[in-house]
Order: C-alpha cells, then structure tokens, then sequence
C-alpha cells in the first residue's frame, strides 16, 4: 500500500500516516517482513536530490538569541556554555520562516547547569555536528565552542559522562544526502575535515547528527531494541531519489531501521525521539495525505498539522 501511494503521487511530497488499516512494511536484515501498526508519519520527498532545500533553526548568539549566552548559569559543571535558547514547535516553525516541513533534529545535552538544568535556564546544545550554510550561517559555532562543526558535545550521553560517537548526515542543497558513519565509539570528530572542506567550497548544505541506521556497505540489523517510542529519523534512498522523513508512532530503532530498509534506503539516521519528537507540517504547500487520513495532531493550527510532546528544543530541521 505504501509503495503503491509513493508511485500515484502527484503532488511534490506525500505524507503517509501510518494506523487503521495501513500498517507499517519493515525488512529486517534477515530478509524478513514484517507489519506494525503503531502509527506515525513519513514524508517523501521526490526528485530529492535536485529539489532538497534544508535549514537548520541557527543561533545567531544576538538579539533574543543571546539570551543564553548572557546567563553564567547556562554552563555545565566542566564548563561548557550551553548557548542555545530552546524552542517548542510551533515557535521554532514561526522562527525558521514557516517551512513546508519542521522537525526536531539532534540529541541535546541535558546534563545539569550550574544554573539547574535546561529546563529551568531555557538553554542547552545540540549534540553533534549541527551546521547550517544555507544562509552564510555556517559558522555561527565557532563563537562558543571554537570548531566549525560542533554547537556543544560531539558525541551523545544520557546526561552523564559516558560519550558514544554520533553518525553526521549532509544534506547538500539540490543534491544526494550523504552520511559519516564513525569507525568506532570513539571516533568523535569525523565530521570536522568534511564539513571544513564544504565551508571553504562555500557549498550550501545543512548537517545534523543522530544515531546511525544505515549507511552504505554497512547495513547490518542494529540490534537497538531500545524502548518503543515516538521516533524522528532521515533516510534517503538514492536508486528512488526519494528522501523520507519519518515522525511519531512508538516504535524501536531496529524497527525504524527496517521501514528504511524496506524502503531500498542505505543512508538513515535517527534523530532525537521519545518526548523530543516531533512535526510542524504546513496544510498549504501542495503535498498530499494518503494511508490513514489527514492525521490530527495535538498542537494543530488552522496552517499546520503539528504533533508533539510541546518540548522545547535547541535544535530543529525544516524542508521548503
């Protein structure tokens, strides 16, 4: 049903909602399907890699954005200036323009501030390489951090000291997403020679960082059974030249590894999830519903279908 909607579409992206009678086709890596119905939504995007127009919400570290950088609470014990003011969906869509598509990006820190915590100063960081140089934006990093690639840590931890290396996915304006998948759990900093490379090219192009899924010759089962939960994740499949991004629902990453995998994708990541996931998606722009309905979500307007948990997030990802 899923891949018969994808090949009618007309419009230039689909929004495919998971539930009631149109449930979700994942492949493990043993050659097995499989169906859920947990619900969710996935976007595609057709033609993606000529018609792809990613922006990251990016903090100018001026105006209301320097709120965080003027407060000596929003600093973690070793120091580390949490400088990015947060933002819940709905403001984070109206502060990116009003985009076609938002969602939550990166992971961010929550480990404890001087001044108590994320949720109290309003302020924290991405985890992992976060870059946009759509908009002569690309190294607005480097004021608090000092490295290009990187707006806080470059690896993940659940709010503890304990660091695991995060996989880099570009999302190149008008061309093929790529990912940078670490060699080890170590291997923070691979994502600093090519984003430096991309800058120095002027090349327009958006970086996020998440968990790693698939990625080219490695494409092996996760074997992350890790709870069921809202998840957001990126995948693009490059035989299709469809990018899909996939929100909501309570599912495992092996699971959503799978939808990926089942959808001919060999470049995925998995963004932030549980409490932090969600969609902004404008009811305007010419793309179309199929499977379940036009969803409802919970903190919808008359202009947009948005479905969250209201967390407030330094860190968000729009397509136009």
């Amino acid at each position: 049903m899923l891949a018969q909607a994808i090949a009618t579409t007309r419009g230039s992206y689909l929004v495919y909602n998971f539930g009631g009678g149109h449930p979700m086709p994942l492949l493990n890596a043993g050659g097995h399907w499989y169906e859920m119905n947990n619900g969710g939504h996935l976007m595609i995007i057709k033609n993606a890699s000529q018609r792809l127009s990613p922006h990251l919400l990016v903090d100018t570290h001026t105006g209301d954005q320097a709120r965080c950088e003027h407060n000596p609470g929003a600093r973690t014990g070793e120091g580390l200036w949490q400088a990015s003011e947060i933002y819940p969906p709905l403001k984070a869509w109206q502060r990116m323009g009003r985009p076609t598509i938002a969602v939550n990006a990166n992971f961010f820190d929550v480990r404890g501030q001087k001044g108590g915590s994320w949720r109290s100063t309003g302020c924290s960081s991405p985890l992992g390489a976060y870059v946009d140089n759509t908009r002569g934006q690309g190294r607005a990093n480097q004021a608090v951090t000092g490295t290009v690639a990187y707006a806080g840590k470059q690896g993940l931890s659940g709010g503890n000291e304990l660091w695991s290396s995060l996989t880099t996915m570009i999302l190149p304006v008008g061309g093929a997403p790529y990912v940078l998948r670490p060699k080890s759990r170590q291997d923070y900093d691979l994502a600093t020679p090519v984003i430096e490379d991309l800058l120095n090219k002027n090349a327009r192009f958006v970086a996020v960082a998440g968990i790693g899924l698939l990625s080219p010759g490695n494409t092996g089962q996760l074997h992350d059974g890790g709870p069921s939960a809202a998840r957001t994740a990126l995948a693009y499949a490059k035989q299709k030249d469809e990018m899909y991004i996939f929100q909501g629902g309570n599912y495992t990453p092996d699971n959503i590894q799978d939808l990926f995998r089942g959808l001919g994708s060999d470049t995925a990541i998995l963004l932030d999830g549980g409490g932090s996931s969600a969609i902004v998606l404008r009811r305007d722009t010419g793309g179309m519903w199929a499977g379940a309905g036009s969803p409802k979500g919970s903190c919808d307007t008359r202009q947009v279908l948005c479905d969250s948990h209201e967390r407030a997030l330094p860190s968000w990802l729009a397509f136009n």
